[in-house]
């Protein structure tokens, strides 16, 4: 075995243990289903260690969904991530960006720099609501000065 099948396979069992090891209800707060990547797999709502053994096992042992599993009770047991980072990202800053996250995809934009890519998708997305005369504001975002890549 390489390095990296060991280290793969260490990292698998270590989260056959730790799913084992859930004592918590599991959700987040502020959004209308508890584990996504787990619904999205099976249609199951996770909500606690039966549940969440259960499509463990429903799912071949993903790794993602232990590793979900795992990350919602260490949240629940701890509390949110301190600031800078963000931890899970509830529904409503999900549907405030979705229309900014469609237009991205839409335009497929992957061969533009990042902050390009950020910069036209605004654009895009102001002139959409002066048009439509929309309500809603855009996130403040603010535009830094990058490097040319070359």
């Amino acid at each position: 075995m390489t390095d990296v099948e060991i280290a793969k396979k260490r990292g698998e069992d270590h989260l056959k243990i730790m799913i084992t090891t859930i004592q918590h209800s599991l959700s987040y707060d502020e959004t209308a289903y508890h584990l996504p990547i787990s619904f999205a797999l099976t249609g199951i709502a996770v909500h606690d260690k039966k549940s969440a053994l259960d499509v463990f096992a429903r799912t071949s042992s993903n790794p993602l969904v232990a590793s979900e599993c795992i990350l919602a009770e260490i949240t629940v047991a701890k509390g949110k991530e301190p600031a800078p980072y963000t931890g899970f990202i509830d529904d409503t800053v999900i549907r405030k960006l979705g229309t900014l996250l469609l237009m991205a995809v839409s335009l497929d934009l992957h061969w533009l720099s990042a902050p390009l890519q950020v910069q036209i998708v605004l654009l895009l997305s102001a002139a959409n609501c002066r048009k439509n005369t929309c309500s809603r504001s855009l996130p403040a975002i603010s535009y830094h000065h990058y490097p040319a890549q070359g």
